[in-house]
């Protein structure tokens, strides 16, 4: 897909205070649920598998919830 580069970049450039930011808003947001942000810090052990599981997990909520993230 045209956000395939996108996706690369987020992933290998992201920090993570930068992930925890992102989820504390996405949550605020209603985005996603304690569950769901748990999850994302809980059962993924690096940065790198941490940001691949946020991303994938807010692009499969629709446009509106990846508008929020990058907003």
């Amino acid at each position: 897909t045209q956000d395939q580069p996108a996706r690369i970049t987020f992933i290998d450039s992201v920090t993570k205070p930068v992930i925890k930011q992102l989820l504390d808003d996405l949550l605020e947001d209603q985005v996603l649920n304690d569950e769901e942000t748990e999850s994302v810090t809980e059962e993924n052990s690096t940065k790198t598998k941490q940001a691949r599981c946020l991303i994938d997990m807010v692009r499969k909520k629709g446009r509106k919830a990846s508008e929020k993230m990058i907003a």
